[in-house]
């Protein structure tokens, strides 16, 4: 909860634990918080005397607090603006080949949507898609990023590490020149291997934090540096640059070639009406829901479970602002989601705040909608729950629904084909009205598997983590 409060608000979120003995429960989430930049903060109380309040009582945090800290990130920025001029000939550099590639991570966030700062933010997302399009620079994001840079947009390749065609086109030819910001080098998304870089291609490399193996990355130039600096440095000299032959001939062959057709697989699937519903479709159906609901135009909060769901969006959807995206990437998280989404309502309570996930996690995790049901928090819970009547015993189908319900939460049920789009509405308005947490139990066909980021294993043991 804390760590889904922080993200969305941009304000420290804090978790008391009143005993030392169960911080060990809160060792997964906190690797999260870690990988995702967030700044929750964990208080374990220890002693006789488990108290704590200030001046007596309980109240929000001013952020007052932070004043000193952001000075001094100013006053470091402003230095590595001036070290980042060193790197302006590798900088202009990359934009010279044919085929060159942006790569968003998650560290990038910030500084393209900080809550704290959504206009300076916001100015320099526009700038980096003007400099995007001048030059014909394809941008690709990875699975924690997705959606910090439109997926709608014509140079946008989507989401990396999934089954995504336009992507696989477009490096098949090998790339030769990669710009990575915001990404962990030397894992998941950053290897070489899974760009086909030519033999030599300059590599740049920026982020904070220690450096890491980057075996198969080319000739790598590291760069220690604010995302937010580099970016803004990256622009400022692309637009002192002309753009080159490769940029015109780019612009003819993204729409033209690489994506002329859609970037996902199971097209037949995505307008299947075959029950239990194929997730392909549900994902099609929830697309349209983003776009178009008009209860969802002002944005919407999107938390996403490690393993099949997050599989199914990252193929599926086309994420851009207003909507804000979220999730977790690593197995030993699950049910991260479940309590991220209450404290994303919180911070937030006029935007529609959804977590998407599989059943085990919620069986998992229960407690936190429980939780929503005691504060009364208007969150929605969309449940993939598979049907693997080979696998599951008779009537387990229906316990999710059952849990839901003796919690205290209102339940809807999604069975047919079109369904999810009435039900959302549903429980769009019921969580409005009453002030309660809305579960979608949505039955999907369990033998369907989406593909996996390549930075994941593929074991089939990744179904029951989803």
């Amino acid at each position: 909860m804390a760590d889904g409060y922080a993200r969305v608000s941009g304000r420290p979120g804090v978790c008391v634990l009143a005993d030392a003995s169960v911080a060990p429960n809160a060792a997964t989430a906190l690797l999260v918080e870690r990988e995702g930049e967030s700044s929750a903060l964990l208080v374990v109380v220890q002693g006789e005397d488990r108290s704590l309040a200030i001046d007596g009582q309980l109240y929000p945090w001013p952020g007052w607090g932070l004043a000193g800290v952001e000075g001094i990130r100013e006053r470091v920025r402003e230095a590595q603006t001036a070290e980042l001029r060193a790197y302006d000939q590798q900088l202009e550099g990359v934009l010279g080949g044919p085929r060159p590639l942006l790569l968003l991570g998650a560290g990038a966030r910030q500084a393209l949507d900080d809550p704290r700062d959504p206009v300076g933010s916001s100015a320099r997302m526009r700038r980096l898609v003007e400099m995007v399009e001048r030059h014909a620079l394809p941008v690709v994001t990875s699975p924690r990023a997705k959606g910090i840079f439109p997926e709608s947009h014509p140079m946008s390749l989507g989401c990396h590490g999934v089954n995504n065609e336009w992507f696989t086109r477009y490096v098949r030819r090998g790339l030769t020149s990669l710009v990575v910001v915001g990404a962990r080098p030397g894992r998941g998304p950053a290897r070489g291997r899974e760009f086909g870089l030519e033999p030599g291609a300059p590599v740049i490399h920026a982020g904070t934090g220690p450096a890491e193996s980057e075996d198969g990355l080319g000739d790598t130039t590291r760069v220690l540096a604010d995302p937010a600096g580099f970016i803004d440095e990256f622009v400022r000299c692309a637009e002192r640059l002309r753009p080159t032959r490769f940029a015109e001939e780019r612009l003819r062959a993204l729409p033209d070639s690489i994506k002329r057709k859609e970037r996902w697989s199971g097209r037949m699937e995505r307008a299947s009406l075959n029950t239990p519903l194929k997730p392909q479709r549900v994902m099609s159906e929830l697309q349209a829901i983003l776009t178009h609901h008009a209860g969802c135009k002002g944005g919407v909060n999107l938390f996403c479970e490690v393993g099949n769901a997050l599989g199914w969006i990252s193929e599926h959807l086309t994420l851009e602002a207003p909507h804000r995206f979220w999730c977790s990437a690593r197995a030993g998280s699950a049910g991260w989601a479940c309590g991220a989404v209450i404290g994303s309502k919180l911070a937030d309570p006029e935007r529609p705040a959804l977590a998407v996930l599989g059943q085990h996690a919620l069986f998992a995790h229960a407690e936190e909608l429980s939780e929503a049901v005691r504060h009364r928090v208007g969150a929605l819970w969309l449940v993939l729950n598979e049907d693997t009547r080979d696998q599951m015993p008779s009537g387990s189908l229906e316990d999710v629904s059952r849990l839901a319900r003796e919690l205290g939460a209102q339940v809807h049920d999604v069975r047919l084909p079109g369904a999810l789009v009435r039900r959302f509405d549903d429980a769009l308005n019921a969580a409005a009205e009453h002030s309660l947490p809305q579960v979608l139990v949505v039955h999907v066909d369990g033998n369907e598997v989406p593909a996996v980021p390549h930075s994941w294993s593929r074991s089939p043991a990744m179904r029951w983590l989803s």
